[in-house]
């Protein structure tokens, strides 16, 4: 069944990516803008690369948006450690979810990047070279989803407290 749920997605991908590009042509032959160069312009099923063709616009990550109004990097100075959260990290994570955006800020204080997620799924390997030292889930071996959702309290609680053992190891 898995392997099914794969294929299918994967040609929904492949036919969302061919539908995207013909989009793209469109608007570069009405508009005479080219869309498909610009990261991120596919992105909610092009929605991005329609603001670039018919309105006065640019696109700005959201992470970047909201980094910059919370004025992060005023609370980075001096800081040694930066805890952020997520649901899930995983292969997509990569791909500019929040820690991503978090962390590449950090990293220009060279503070100390952790993470707690409700869990992490595999491919997410080069988390590290985005600027992520540590991930630490709230499911684990010990903690199921159930038990988690159930207590969610005491959950972030054991988490945390492994997150101040590691970091005080690392000291």
């Amino acid at each position: 069944m898995s392997d099914k749920v794969n294929q299918y997605d994967a040609q929904m991908v492949a036919e969302l990516d061919t539908n995207l590009a013909h989009y793209a042509k469109i608007i570069h032959q009405t508009t005479g803008k080219d869309v498909a160069s610009v990261p991120s312009a596919g992105a909610a099923g092009g929605l991005g690369a329609a603001f670039l063709a018919f309105l006065s616009t640019e696109l700005k990550s959201g992470i970047d948006i909201v980094l910059d109004a919370v004025d992060l990097e005023r609370h980075l100075e001096g800081a040694d450690l930066l805890i952020t959260g997520e649901g899930r990290i995983d292969s997509q994570s990569l791909h500019g979810k929040a820690p991503i955006g978090i962390a590449k800020r950090a990293k220009k204080y060279q503070c100390a990047v952790f993470v707690i997620a409700g869990s992490v799924e595999g491919g997410i390997g080069s988390i590290h070279e985005q600027g992520i030292d540590r991930v630490f889930s709230v499911v684990s071996e010990t903690i199921s989803l159930a038990e988690a959702l159930e207590q969610p309290f005491e959950s972030l609680a054991l988490v945390s407290s492994n997150v101040a053992k590691q970091w005080l190891k690392e000291q």
